[in-house]
């Protein structure tokens, strides 16, 4: 799609071609040039060491010559310039040339009035494209016409030709923005790897239908891969790509895609299938559907729909990393209104049950649909009231379907100054389930439960500071806040309230200032308690740029707690584990962050993450992250992530992600890349575990990218696989992805 903007959509451009290893192929533009004129209107100008006029009508030019008219520009050593037709003819080291191609050669002929001309034995430079090339002959006929005979192009420095194309004869439609070349081969370091009898091409940014390259790789549970994708450039909104992939272990795929973008919408259409997997032994498919659009004024609507013919579908054909095993496909619709103080959205939220193992009552419920409204009033300097609201019908197979109603208003006092705060609030959580009937997940007789809890809080904290000068006489500034969290919240028997949406959170530190401690409305944990939490920044203060923070914090609990997800168990600790978080960046390029939970009664840790970030330019970032926690389950894992160049022109591609207690890697990508002028080669090799398959849970693959700069990529888009697996690496992709 075109690269443009439309009311907020953008497909995004591709980042640049990394030209950093070649010489400028395009000289610099003569400064005489009269860019700011148009070409009818702006005057033929000659200059020249020496000249010679017959008749004030032919002007025969010596030395330095040059010859020019708006951004059409000719030098020569010599050169016959007729004034009447405004034809040139030049001699000796002939530069002919406009904004964008550039041409040299021992003799050329040219007309400033009509664009015609023609030029032997021509070197040639494109300058958007950094591409450069020769040619027997260059016909010009008119500004939108061209015709070169024995001429080949690449972007490689000159005196390099890694990759060329070659052609005998090729012609350009500069009006269209296409060429054509009969026939034409690709040659790299002069081996023919390519041969096609007749091959066209866009000039410019425009698409244009025909033959993408081609993509290849080899996995051990497909085989060997090739597709070959035909885009098809339907009209400037829309167009589409058919996709034949053969599969040397399964058989030809064909994938379909459509997109399209229009002023308020975007969106994209696929369709995957696969007949008789020799593998499978049946059908395997995918259909997918995503729509983004702005229907009306301050609101946004999102369409996401997808399906797949079986549980293992994902794993044996999915390109994302993350992607292993689903046990369910969300297929949504939303539309969101933002304006102000107020924000509504309104959900229809289904799922696709991938794996048939699972029971219809383990599915999830559907909401059909779910509507939320929050708002508040304007800012005012010492309250404010506030509204949140959810009304959702639940809908499943088996259990009893329900409507919910749930309203929180809240009215908060805002004492606010520079050397703290203090922000009591009263809070009302009042919700109404709606049951359509009674059975085993709705273990009560009654048809409707109401709920209501009054919440209580007050969030204080005061700000300290001084100033100091740092080692190496940087002035740094540095905070402490002291900050007490108090809730009160009373019980309220809860276990007759099905569980639709609600769990426990992960206690760290970013608990320490909620009222809940479970995600989601059918639970309220009953607490008095007050957090006490201390806080302290040092701050650069030449840049304003945070160096390092440090915080702790516990929760004292003044009586027991009663409510849990099952049940009430009775919960007597007096107090929390203590959490901690400390944060640093050193310079623009490296970061880190830990978090802990210590516990006092057990005099251990009972979790801890821990995460290094290194990031300087596109590729030189590396990633360390090491995730523990107690409990069941128990997890301990560690992830690891680079790409780093090992010399001026190789970078090494490295990810593992490890689950320690398991004892085995779970993603394993090793690869590398090599760049020069003109060419890139991408080498990745992945090992990964499949939870969900029954036999051969590690899978392997092996992908090849050859990108050819200014031309085309041809092998597996390896770029994408390296922005799931990297974090901060941004690959070279459209905005609007369905993978």
């Amino acid at each position: 799609m075109e690269d443009q903007q439309y009311e907020g959509f953008v497909f995004e451009p591709e980042i640049e071609e990394n030209w950093a290893f070649c010489h400028q192929t395009a000289s610099a533009l003569p400064s005489y040039l009269d860019l700011g004129s148009s070409e009818a209107r702006a005057a033929t100008k000659l200059q020249a060491n020496h000249s010679q006029s017959i008749m004030a009508q032919q002007h025969k030019l010596y030395g330095n010559v040059a010859i020019w008219r708006g951004s059409q520009w000719l030098e020569a050593d010599q050169a016959i310039y007729d004034q009447k037709n405004g034809t040139a003819t030049a001699f000796g080291n002939v530069k002919l040339g406009d904004l964008n191609l550039n041409t040299l050669s021992p003799v050329a002929t040219y007309n400033f009035n009509t664009g015609v001309g023609q030029v032997e034995q021509a070197e040639f430079s494109v300058r958007q494209k950094n591409g450069r090339g020769r040619a027997n002959t260059i016909v010009l006929e008119g500004k939108n016409y061209a015709r070169l005979s024995g001429a080949s192009y690449t972007t490689c420095d000159p005196g390099r030709s890694d990759w060329a194309l070659h052609s005998k004869s090729v012609s350009l439609y500069r009006d269209k923005g296409y060429g054509v070349a009969v026939p034409v081969y690709l040659t790299l370091y002069h081996v023919p790897i390519f041969f096609s009898p007749y091959l066209s091409f866009p000039l410019n940014d425009e698409r244009k239908s025909g033959f993408l390259a081609p993509s290849f790789g080899t996995r051990s549970n497909t085989g060997f891969t090739i597709s070959t994708p035909y885009y098809i450039n339907i009209a400037p909104d829309y167009d589409a790509t058919i996709t034949p992939t053969n599969m040397t272990d399964r058989g030809i795929q064909i994938k379909g895609e459509f997109r399209y973008l229009f002023k308020r919408s975007r969106g994209l259409i696929a369709v995957t299938r696969l007949e008789n997997d020799d593998l499978y032994g049946d059908d395997r498919a995918q259909y997918a559907l995503l729509h983004e659009g702005r229907p009306w004024a301050n609101w946004t609507s999102r369409l996401n729909l997808g399906y797949v013919s079986d549980k293992d579908y994902l794993s044996d054909f999915g390109n994302a990393l993350n992607i292993v095993t689903a046990a369910h496909l969300e297929q949504s619709l939303v539309y969101r209104y933002a304006k102000s103080n107020t924000n509504a959205e309104i959900r229809l939220q289904d799922y696709q049950t991938v794996d048939p193992s699972i029971q219809d009552i383990d599915q999830p419920f559907r909401r059909l649909p779910q509507m939320t409204l929050r708002t508040q009033t304007p800012y005012h300097s010492l309250y404010s009231l506030s509204l949140n609201s959810e009304f959702v019908r639940f809908d499943h197979k088996i259990k009893t379907s329900a409507n919910r109603v749930d309203l929180t208003p809240e009215f908060r006092f805002t004492f606010e100054r520079s050397a703290g705060f203090f922000n009591p609030s009263l809070l009302l959580r009042q919700t109404n389930y709606y049951f359509d009937g009674r059975d085993s997940f709705n273990a009560t007789a009654k048809n409707e439960i109401n709920r209501t809890i009054p919440v209580a809080t007050i969030d204080s904290g005061i700000f300290l500071e001084r100033e100091f000068v740092a080692l190496g006489g940087t002035p740094m500034l540095q905070t402490l806040e002291p900050r007490l969290f108090y809730v009160n919240v009373p019980f309220r028997d809860q276990t007759d309230i099905p569980l639709f949406d609600t769990s426990e959170t992960i206690f760290d530190f970013s608990q320490l200032h909620l009222w809940n401690r479970f995600n989601g409305v059918d639970r309220v944990g009953d607490t008095n308690q007050l957090s006490a939490s201390l806080t302290t920044r040092f701050i650069n203060n030449e840049t304003g740029s945070e160096v390092l923070s440090a915080e702790i914090g516990q929760i004292f609990y003044m009586r027991d707690r009663r409510v849990a997800i099952s049940g009430n168990q009775q919960q007597t600790t007096s107090q929390s584990d203590i959490a901690a978080r400390l944060t640093a960046r050193w310079g623009e390029y490296w970061s880190a962050r830990s978090d802990a939970t210590w516990s006092h009664t057990e005099d251990r840790i009972d979790s801890a993450a821990l995460h290094f970030g290194f990031k300087s330019g596109k590729k030189r970032i590396v990633n360390a992250s090491y995730f523990w926690t107690r409990g069941v389950p128990s997890i301990e894992q560690s992830d690891f992530s680079a790409i780093f160049p090992i010399s001026s022109r190789w970078h090494i591609i490295a990810r593992r992600l490890y689950a320690h207690r398991a004892n085995r890697s779970l993603d394993t990508l090793v690869g590398l890349e090599y760049n020069s002028c003109c060419w890139a080669l991408r080498l990745l090799s992945r090992r990964y575990y499949d939870a969900g398959a029954v036999e051969d849970k590690f899978k392997n693959s092996f992908m090849l990218q050859l990108e050819l700069k200014g031309l085309t990529s041809i092998g597996n888009p390896i770029e994408e696989i390296m922005s799931q697996g990297i974090p901060g690496f941004v690959s070279r992709k459209s905005a609007l992805n369905l993978q």
